[in-house]
């Protein structure tokens, strides 16, 4: 099914009310990617906590909040005090991929283990359908529990109506009256307050079943089936898992950096366990990866196996679409993988919507069918910024002062103000001719910008 969004209003993240992030597709697309960017503290993981809390309710048939969207809504500020968000899509279906992602690490193969991944869903369902139903449970009362404290305050509008009164005993007999509906009023609303937290708190637990610890097991299982087409001779049924292998080692040799790179298996091995062998005869396992490498990995296993059981469930949706989101995708990662992983997560799932946040220019720049948004400046940013250079990045869009580290700014900056100065006393001509000899020895380019800034300072003097 076609599920994509192209809109998320942010009733609240902690920091900002009232803002839209649009990023509706153009010129053909089917969707367009969303990166969010921002200072520490901006509400990042907060919006995109909110956005899996109503994607699961969506997938799980609750009911999804849509105060902004839908403009004939009374209630457009309801939520202005807790976190929360409303989506708008493309196209909207109950039935559709979507996947959260954590990091994880890979499990151990178990001798002889078999998976079904739909089975694995399934038992993780049970727990999550209970969740799911506790949730609802504590919806539907607190929106019984609304309607009885409006119909309570319509009540004692109307006593109130009836003032003025003539005697003494009616006036004390309406003033009972509403005394006893303010109390109701009180103790619906503590009770209310109580389940809107509780299925707050229950909604936080919304995750996805991690199945990337199940990815070596699953590879096992895709090679021993290689296997018996080939003792079969089923060559079309064959050549599907060698398409599936071949693909595998040109993306693990993208994100590795290694051309020759190869993930072998050896059924003599006692283990039975996958490994890379580099052109130089190194092997190294799946446990032996660094941080960076299996976060990568974990990434990519996390989307092959929630497909693999989305096909498992939905055998006539082939080639499914829907969405992913990834909180700080850049973490562990070295710069150069950070530039990597969301072209070649893109180039592998092309019918998946990716939503990341991340405080990587080497991330923002590396796709050109995005809309970053950064939550600190609340800004939307639509130009491609795949040709511009990392400094210029750093400094536009993630606030650094200049390209050089903050000692050397700041040198920088002393140089260019006593060279500015009319009168300049003979420690500071010490100080900057001391600073100026260390400037130039660190980089010819710095006694360039010293010369640059001078002349544009005397030529606005």
């Amino acid at each position: 099914m076609n599920t994509y969004l192209k809109s998320i209003y942010v009733h609240n993240n902690y920091v900002n009310n009232n803002f839209l992030i649009d990023f509706p597709p153009q010129n053909g697309e089917k969707f367009k990617h969303l990166i969010i960017t921002g200072e520490n503290g901006s509400g990042k993981t907060t919006v995109l906590k909110s956005v899996n809390i109503l994607l699961r309710n969506l997938m799980n048939d609750l009911e999804v909040i849509r105060y902004y969207f839908d403009s004939t809504s009374k209630e457009k500020n309801i939520l202005e005090n807790k976190p929360s968000c409303e989506l708008d899509f493309i196209k909207k279906s109950n039935k559709f991929l979507y996947i959260y992602i954590k990091a994880l690490k890979f499990k151990e193969i178990e001798e002889n283990k078999d998976i079904i991944l739909k089975d694995i869903l399934i038992k993780y369902n049970k727990r999550f359908e209970k969740l799911v139903k506790d949730v609802k449970t504590s919806k539907e009362i607190v929106k019984e529990e609304q309607k009885e404290i409006i119909e309570y305050k319509e009540k004692i509008t109307e006593i109130k109506k009836k003032f003025p009164v003539k005697t003494a005993s009616e006036l004390n007999k309406l003033k009972k009256e509403i005394e006893k509906y303010e109390e109701w009023i009180k103790g619906k609303t503590e009770h209310k307050e109580h389940n809107e937290k509780r299925s707050n708190t229950l909604e936080n637990e919304y995750e996805n079943a991690s199945l990337s610890e199940f990815f070596l097991i699953y590879l096992l299982k895709l090679k021993e089936e290689h296997s018996f087409a080939i003792m079969d001779e089923n060559i079309e049924k064959s050549d599907v898992f060698k398409r599936i292998f071949l693909n595998l080692d040109k993306t693990f040799q993208k994100l590795f950096e290694e051309p020759e790179l190869k993930l072998k298996h050896d059924y003599n091995r006692g283990d039975r366990k996958f490994y890379f062998e580099y052109p130089d005869g190194r092997q190294t396992s799946f446990n032996q990866l660094s941080h960076g490498h299996n976060a990568v990995m974990t990434m990519l296993a996390e989307i092959m196996l929630n497909i693999e059981a989305y096909r498992e469930d939905n055998p006539e949706d082939v080639n499914p679409k829907g969405i992913v989101v990834i909180d700080e995708i850049e973490s562990h990662l070295h710069l150069s993988l950070q530039e990597k992983v969301l072209p070649v997560l893109i180039q592998m799932f092309p019918n998946l919507q990716f939503i990341v946040a991340t405080h990587s220019p080497a991330v923002i720049a590396s796709i050109d069918n995005v809309t970053i948004y950064d939550l600190s400046k609340q800004r939307t940013v639509n130009e491609n910024l795949t040709g511009i250079p990392y400094n210029v990045l750093m400094k536009e869009h993630f606030g650094l002062e200049s390209d050089y580290s903050i000692t050397v700014t700041k040198k920088l900056n002393r140089v260019i103000e006593l060279m500015n100065k009319k009168n300049i006393s003979k420690k500071e001509n010490e100080e900057l001719e001391k600073s100026s000899t260390e400037l130039h020895e660190l980089s010819p380019k710095l006694a360039l910008d010293i010369y640059l800034e001078i002349k544009k300072n005397r030529k606005n003097d």
